[in-house]
């Protein structure tokens, strides 16, 4: 109910309207009641959670109204952000849970650029990504890979818009590189796909943020390993495509890197690749390596070669 009465409470509704038809309107200058609204609600919420925070059905509402709270709010939110960054953490740190993502997500977007609030929004992210590095280490990450697709998606889109962000005194992106390098191995494929969006955006904001770029050069390798292996057999085969093109960013972004090591890895000895010999593996990585504009093409270059490895190429089942 507090959900749906933030999203209809907008008294500025009709001149947002307006100005996204082009008219030229003055915003009504009066306090939205969703702020008041928020204001008084929000100890309840608190004190709620102190008890029922591990509850996935309160967590979901909170958040949902949360989350239209704030966008009808917007910039008007603003006094309450440290309380809103500090109440996901506990949160999260006590049961992560994906819709504390998304709302994390919605609040790093909106306020993390905000000189008054940037403490706050470091000190979320970090604490997010100290929780989730902890799920890693924890020997049952694959009960939680909802929790990581979440957590790689709002890196993503952090990657896009806002990628200093990631980068702290506290906080190395080499973390959570090492992060997509466990998530890509996990068999619940929205999981692995949304891992290699995140490996496309870092690699191509490599060439901006010196430290991605140093990631890169220090974690590449063991990158495109789990990459080849992956489209090799270890992965199925509908996931080739997404693994193609970060090794196609990898080409496109650090190309001298990628062709230094590129014919080592595809040559090692702990690659264990029995239906493709070593002229096949070579006339692989050449092939990779000459085709840097073509994605399409590149495609194509891996689909093969992952069929040769799979046994299937020039079979009736190389089609499906």
């Amino acid at each position: 109910m507090l959900a749906s009465l933030s999203a209809t409470l907008d008294i500025r509704r009709e001149d947002k309207e307006n100005q996204g038809l082009g008219s030229a309107v003055t915003s009504s200058q009066d306090p939205q009641p969703v702020s008041f609204l928020l204001q008084r609600v929000f100890p309840i919420l608190q004190k709620v959670l102190e008890v029922w925070v591990c509850d996935l059905g309160i967590v979901q509402s909170i958040c949902e109204f949360l989350k239209r709270a704030i966008t009808t709010l917007l910039d008007d939110v603003g006094p309450m952000v440290p309380g809103i960054c500090e109440l996901l953490v506990q949160i999260y740190t006590a049961s992560p849970h994906v819709p504390i993502l998304d709302l994390s997500q919605q609040m790093l977007m909106l306020f993390s650029l905000n000189e008054a609030y940037s403490a706050n929004t470091q000190s979320l992210i970090l604490q997010l990504t100290n929780k989730t590095l902890s799920l890693f280490q924890s020997g049952n990450i694959r009960e939680h890979t909802e929790v990581i697709e979440a957590y790689m998606n709002m890196c993503t889109k952090i990657l896009k818009t806002q990628p200093n962000i990631l980068i702290s005194n506290d906080m190395s992106p080499s973390a959570i590189f090492q992060c997509g390098l466990v998530s890509i191995t996990l068999p619940e494929q929205p999981t692995v796909k949304a891992t290699c969006n995140f490996f496309n955006i870092f690699i191509a904001q490599s060439n901006k943020v010196p430290m991605y770029a140093q990631t890169v050069t220090q974690q590449g390798q063991a990158l495109l390993e789990l990459l080849i292996k992956a489209i090799s057999g270890a992965a199925p085969r509908s996931l080739v495509e997404p693994m193609s093109d970060v090794i196609f960013s990898y080409s496109k972004n650090c190309n001298s890197h990628f062709t230094t090591i590129m014919p080592e890895v595809i040559m090692s000895h702990t690659l264990e690749l029995p239906r493709a010999n070593k002229v096949q593996r070579e006339q692989f990585a050449k092939s990779l390596m000459r085709e840097r504009a073509n994605k399409r093409q590149f495609r194509d270059i891996v689909k093969e070669f992952s069929l040769l490895c799979r046994g299937l190429l020039g079979t009736e089942y190389a089609d499906f």
